[in-house]
């Protein structure tokens, strides 16, 4: 029996699927390597940040909790989610490893993807994004969570790092 591959090529369909999407994508923290400071959580969406530079993608909202990291992206090449998420994933560990003079895992090896389909999608993940803080207890509103898309969308704050807009259909 031949061995069986961990990570078996991607099929055709998903390939198709990479340019021209939206997906939200969760990624979670190492619990090893927490708690997380606040200037770690700035390091990690500045790494989102700078990641899209490289890897062509456009960064239409971001929520970073204290265990695990939200984005909402559209790849604008064909590059896979893996290398996007791998880039922002590498960039970050590397920078809080060297703040913290440590090495070893940060982020658990596997995410989660889903694909948004329509504008009423998209809108519900990015409340959903925007509420995950008040949800979990740890404000009582979005805007008091400063490690969100949030003032991007909503007037009163400067976001740490700015989205880029999307063009939607007029009908859907």
């Amino acid at each position: 029996m031949p061995a069986r591959r961990y990570n078996p090529p991607m099929s055709r369909l998903r390939r198709m699927l990479l340019t021209g999407r939206i997906f939200f994508i969760t990624t979670h923290v190492e619990p090893s390597a927490l708690p997380l400071t606040p200037t770690e959580n700035d390091t990690i969406l500045l790494a989102a940040s700078d990641a899209r530079k490289n890897r062509k993608f456009a960064l239409l909202g971001y929520l970073m909790m204290p265990t695990h990291l939200h984005l909402l992206l559209a790849p604008t090449q064909s590059d896979t989610l893996s290398a996007m998420l791998r880039e922002i994933k590498i960039t970050a560990s590397k920078r809080i490893h060297a703040a913290r003079k440590t090495s070893g895992g940060f982020w658990q090896p596997r995410s989660f993807d889903r694909i948004i389909r329509s504008r009423a999608i998209f809108e519900k993940a990015l409340l959903y994004l925007h509420l995950n803080p008040v949800e979990a207890n740890l404000t009582d509103h979005p805007a008091k969570w400063r490690w969100s898309s949030w003032f991007a969308y909503n007037p009163g704050g400067t976001p740490i790092i700015p989205i880029d807009r999307i063009d939607w259909p007029i009908t859907e």
